[in-house]
């Protein structure tokens, strides 16, 4: 299996943001503490140094893990109205209040509008893809007379609107399988159990894929690209 460098493979996964200037869908699996949302924090810059202009817009359910560049902590509702393009939406754990969760149907409905009117291409990252979910492998919960999410539909028509999403998730048999039959491309950390037996249904990993993730150390994962063999790669773990 070809082992590919930390540049390598941020280049391939914003290949359709860089190049075609089209949205991509990333997806970020493992357990917790192997480096994902450092990971993510990493793609959010190499977007910044090699776009000339895009909008960030950050989900944070953690306690500051990463910090971004001239970032701007805002509500939901505030998007649009702040000035710049970094902008970081603060969820339950940091405020340690249950009423400050955020409303990812309002958020990703909130990104469409803004795509709508920006001359430049729009960044979601989401900190745990599961907790725009209602429930185990569903979107929600939807808008009264709504019959599809917002969120899929972030994920199935966002693409041609310059919309991209890099998200994370520890559960992967929880989230939606929309979110692995969309997206570009997919990096998987260190997993064993139920969550490899999920992953080898679902047809994302093969036999000999279950052992190498079984092994991984902080930082490392395999690169999962449509249509391409997998990678290996590692990050520096490092904020």
């Amino acid at each position: 299996m070809e082992t590919i460098s930390e540049k390598e493979c941020l280049e391939i996964i914003t290949a359709p943001l860089r190049l075609k200037k089209e949205g991509f869908r990333h997806l970020w699996v493992g357990y917790s503490g192997y480096g994902k949302t450092v990971d993510n924090a990493k793609l959010i810059r190499y977007i910044e140094d090699t776009v000339a202009k895009c909008f960030l817009i950050s989900t944070d359910q953690k306690n500051r893990i990463v910090e971004y560049p001239g970032e701007q902590i805002v509500l939901v509702d505030q998007l649009g109205q702040i000035e710049g393009q970094s902008a970081v939406i603060r969820g339950a754990a940091m405020t340690k209040a249950a009423d400050d969760e955020i409303d990812f149907e309002a958020l990703a409905k909130r990104i469409w509008n803004i795509a709508r009117t920006t001359t430049v291409p729009v960044v979601l990252a989401i900190d745990e893809l599961f907790d725009a979910c209602s429930s185990s492998q569903t979107w929600g919960p939807l808008e009264r007379g709504k019959r599809k999410s917002e969120m899929d539909r972030l994920y199935r028509q966002g693409r041609v609107l310059g919309i991209s999403l890099a998200v994370t998730t520890q559960v992967p048999q929880e989230i939606p399988r929309l979110a692995y039959a969309m997206s570009d491309t997919v990096c998987l950390f260190r997993m064993d159990g139920r969550e490899i037996d999920y992953l080898h249904r679902l047809g994302v990993i093969v036999g000999e894929d279950a052992e190498i993730l079984q092994g991984f150390s902080v930082g490392e994962f395999l690169l999962c690209q449509k249509g391409q063999p997998k990678k290996r790669c590692s990050f520096r773990v490092d904020r």
